[in-house]
């Protein structure tokens, strides 16, 4: 057996579990009102394939052929669970999956069981989606896999040619947490970390995400959530002033403390170099100096709110600040000099926004007008749509999805975490999603995609 040289993998298999690289796969599972949709395929045979299928309270197996890569199977009961897995005629079989029929809002680009075992060495939830529109109209859409303790190691690729009606899957890369998909230099880039708290990666594509060299380590982290690390969310990397930015946080929710770090690199570097970046001198959270204690204990927290999550946006008067989540309607805005990329953030204030509990996005449209979505209050089930024409007051546009009705305390249902790019007045949103029985609001089973016009 080769020492494997990629980051990319079709599938990432442990190795351990060696021999399943030449079974049947299950890479993609879409669910819907009364069936689902299972794309898959066989490295190691080409020949006839068969998907059984079971309701989880009955003992009697149903078959279908699978003569296709995307087998669908209709006329199941509504909001009922299943489990299935496909058969080569040559006896190889693959993982279980177990699968709830529901109905969905959008386009299901991929769902996870909560009871799944298929990513057990990296997690069971839909997580991080990052969405990419590349000069070729393809869209590229990536989750990881996570689990509260897991490794939360592994993210999953996948594109669409028309616009998002229908989705496939293209590659996996391991180890990979947070990923962020970019381009630039007609080449995919995907900014990583390689797990919770761990070393900060870069990976590059020529392929359109096809296939990725093994990734650059730009930083290296604890690996372990009792210590300090990298932390980050699949935020824009952006481009401006001839070079390439991004914030990262290091730390954790652990040892109660975060710094703050702004990567930049010249645009004609190679950016697969790690010397060809350069790192701002960490700002550390201040409570007390920021005022956040104040409102912690106004508010009755009872805790240390932390700001994490940082967007980098370049503001009307062409400078470049970073506005972080941190508690309800309370956003902290640093500044930089983006003309000494070395030297650190800065405190400015703190910053009323509305979406401030959670994670934001903020987006510049063509006119300089800024765009964002996230979660309004009260909870992370309704997803909205707010614009401004400084970056600091924001106007409400409309909620996406609102599932506030069917679940007011936000206990089990959650619509969060947003990637997403405006078009022609259109916002083109990825969005986890924790709704048809998930186990919480937090630990999502879907990654959707939804369109919505402004």
């Amino acid at each position: 057996m080769r020492v494997h040289s990629e980051w990319g993998n079709r599938p990432y298999i442990p190795i351990y579990e060696k021999e399943k690289k030449k079974m049947p796969y299950i890479c993609r599972l879409a669910p819907f009102e009364t069936g689902f949709e299972a794309e898959w395929f066989d490295a190691g045979f080409d020949g006839k394939h068969t998907l059984y299928w079971q309701h989880i309270s009955e003992t009697d197996w149903h078959a279908v052929p699978a003569n296709i890569n995307t087998v669908t199977v209709t006329g199941l009961k509504r909001e009922s669970e299943y489990r299935f897995y496909i058969e080569a005629e040559t006896g190889g079989k693959s993982h279980v999956r177990l699968v709830r029929t529901g109905k969905a809002p959008g386009t299901v680009v991929n769902y996870i069981h909560p009871r799944e075992t298929q990513y057990i060495y990296s997690g069971v939830n839909t997580c991080s989606p990052s969405l990419l529109k590349l000069p070729s109209g393809k869209l590229l859409a990536s989750h990881d896999v996570y689990k509260k303790g897991g490794a939360q190691n592994l993210t999953i690729i996948y594109s669409s040619e028309d616009n998002g009606k229908h989705w496939n899957f293209v590659t996996e890369l391991f180890p990979c947490c947070w990923g962020c998909l970019f381009w630039h230099g007609d080449k995919v880039y995907c900014l990583g970390v390689s797990t919770e708290y761990g070393d900060l990666l870069l990976g590059c594509s020529e392929d359109e995400g096809k296939t990725w060299g093994m990734p650059t380590v730009l930083g290296r982290g604890c690996c372990k959530c009792d210590g300090n690390g990298f932390q980050k969310a699949p935020f824009p990397v952006i481009k401006y002033s001839g070079r390439m930015w991004f914030l990262v946080e290091f730390g954790s929710w652990s040892t109660g403390e975060f710094s703050y770090l702004v990567y930049s690199a010249d645009e004609g570097d190679d950016l697969m170099k790690p010397e060809s970046w350069t790192i701002s001198e960490p700002l550390k959270m201040d409570y007390a100096g920021w005022g956040l204690k104040k409102i912690s204990d106004r508010m009755g927290l009872g805790y240390d709110p932390m700001p994490i999550e940082g967007n980098l946006t370049v503001m009307p008067d062409g400078e470049l600040k970073a506005v972080l989540r941190c508690m309800d309607n309370t956003a902290v805005l640093l500044k930089m000099d983006y003309r000494n990329p070395e030297e650190s953030l800065q405190f400015e204030k703190l910053l009323k926004f509305p979406m401030a509990h959670s994670k934001f996005e903020i987006r510049q449209k063509y006119d300089g007008s800024y765009i964002a979505v996230g979660n309004r209050l009260p909870k992370r089930s309704i997803l909205s749509v707010y614009t401004s024409v400084d970056a600091l007051n924001w106007e409400y546009i409309k909620d996406i999805l609102d599932y506030s009705s069917v679940d007011c305390d936000g206990v089990y249902i959650g619509v969060q975490y947003p990637s997403f790019f405006v078009e022609n007045n259109t916002v083109n949103v990825l969005v986890r999603a924790a709704i048809n029985n998930a186990d919480n609001f937090h630990d999502a089973n879907y990654i959707l995609f939804c369109t919505e016009e402004i």
